[in-house]
């Protein structure tokens, strides 16, 4: 490959300000993590600040029941008190309200970034966006794990998006206030579903472990004197009690630390109307996290699935391994057979996804121009959602005769022609490894370094160095199949 200087696309510097946005490792701790951090951190203070106003306030107001007449300096204790309390609240309250606020703008700038003017723009974009993400995992794993457990958050809520309106699409979401809000959004043209579905949607699902950063959650994760690694594996016991302060904390973050939004404006229909759509939409996020625990038929299936797919695509998990990335549909058939979420949204993400996740590096047998394997192998990167056969990934080619290009075109990688699958790896076993050698060290940059790291015919290839060229990040262009 050549030896340029890496750089990066405007989309791609926009992606990663999305995903700084929601979590990151900086010292400015800005993210909307970092909030809920804080909130956590700050909560039982709080607390005890607004019960020592109302126990102020109520202390004057007896004293002036006990009284047989009400002194000036019993009104000027009560006036203060109530001033006191009042003060505490709207500290409280902007401080609610400025969270609440940040995480509505990252989930409009998720929802603008994954919707275009056609149905076959928004899919391309979905497509850019999770493919994106994958390709910008490093290669080292410990790097990777690190990049894994800040930006999965973000994978999780566009997946759930998408699992969402296809699922809608086809009639399979039943629930009441999803269904009048889509009805008033076609009829009336407004940005009700946007605001009442959408944007609940991707808060519920980039908040949906960070009950997780709750102090009781990281004394589990990270021991008591805060030495253990916190991505590492826990034992059964940490595991269960962890599951219970994620659920319970993010439930309470939600509603309590963010909560519904507050009208601005003088008409009091307006702010009746506004009141009610917003006590719904808290109705919803709660209809959201409690299903997504056992979805088995319901709406929580698109929280919950997208969330165990995440969790192997974009593993935080120190085993973490990229040649498992394609095996998430295993477990999620494993969850159908038990009976904890649902088939056919199952076999919907499936219908959205393949198997292979978008960006994923594949290796394929090319055939000559009579049907014929070639004695080789190429690469391809998929790069489109909805294959006609889920095992048959749509790639854009990126090496042709061992080369690497920038303006390959798109097409559907046979299964017969994955190296993924160990039957046509077998088909190559009969080139010499002198041979095979050398096609790596044409397709890899420092061959001679890591020349004993993987298989002479690899089952896949991660492209995150290709990636890194603004000339390569244009994956997702229109090209004829």
């Amino acid at each position: 490959m050549a030896n340029n200087a890496f750089n990066e696309s405007s989309y791609i510097k926009t992606l990663k300000q999305i995903i700084t946005a929601i979590h990151n490792n900086s010292t400015l701790e800005d993210s909307i993590y970092h909030q809920a951090i804080n909130y956590f951190n700050t909560q039982e203070d709080a607390s005890d600040q607004l019960h020592q106003r109302h126990q102020a306030l109520n202390e004057a107001l007896s004293k002036q029941e006990q009284a047989a007449k009400t002194t000036k300096n019993v009104e000027t204790a009560i006036k203060q008190a109530k001033q006191a309390l009042k003060k505490q609240q709207k500290i409280q309250s902007e401080a609610r309200l400025q969270r609440l606020a940040q995480l509505k703008q990252v989930a409009l700038n998720i929802i603008d970034l994954c919707y275009g003017d056609s149905l076959s723009d928004t899919n391309t974009r979905f497509a850019k966006c999770l493919g994106a993400q994958l390709l910008l995992v490093p290669t080292q794993r410990k790097q990777a794990v690190r990049y894994n457990h800040l930006s999965k958050h973000l994978y999780r809520a566009v997946l759930s998006l998408k699992l969402f309106d296809q699922l809608l699409a086809e009639g399979f979401i039943k629930n009441k206030f999803v269904l009048e809000c889509y009805q008033h959004s076609l009829k009336q043209g407004s940005n009700q579903f946007k605001e009442c579905i959408q944007i609940p949607l991707v808060m519920v699902s980039l908040l949906l472990d960070v009950g997780n950063f709750h102090p009781e959650s990281i004394t589990i994760l990270k021991g008591p004197e805060g030495k253990l690694d916190e991505l590492r594996a826990l034992d059964n016991e940490e595991r269960i009690a962890l599951l219970k302060i994620n659920y319970q904390q993010t439930i309470n973050y939600l509603i309590e630390g963010l909560g519904a939004d507050q009208y601005i404006g003088n008409s009091k229909a307006e702010k009746a109307e506004f009141d009610e759509l917003e006590q719904q939409k808290i109705i919803f996020i709660k209809d959201l996290l409690l299903k997504a625990v056992n979805p088995q038929q319901g709406i929580g299936n698109v929280i919950k699935i997208p969330q165990v797919y995440t969790s192997i695509v974009m593993s935080s998990k120190l085993n973490f391994a990229y040649t498992t990335v394609p095996k998430a549909f295993l477990i999620l058939d494993k969850g159908v057979e038990h009976g904890s979420h649902s088939q056919i949204a199952v076999n919907t993400l499936l219908k959205i996804t393949g198997i292979y996740p978008q960006g994923f590096g594949i290796t394929y047998i090319p055939k000559d121009d009579t049907g014929y394997d070639l004695p080789r192998y190429e690469y391809a990167i998929v790069n489109r959602l909805y294959p006609e056969d889920p095992h048959v990934p749509i790639c854009r080619i990126v090496t042709r005769n061992l080369t690497f290009i920038s303006s390959g075109d798109d097409t559907a990688v046979p299964a017969t022609q994955n190296l993924y699958y160990p039957a046509n790896r077998k088909k190559l076993e009969k080139i010499s490894p002198q041979r095979l050698k050398e096609i790596l060290s044409q397709l890899w940059s420092n061959f001679e370094q890591r020349q004993e790291e993987m298989e002479l015919v690899p089952q896949c290839w991660q492209p995150h160095e290709y990636f890194s060229y603004a000339k390569h990040q244009n994956l997702w262009n229109k090209t004829v199949l």
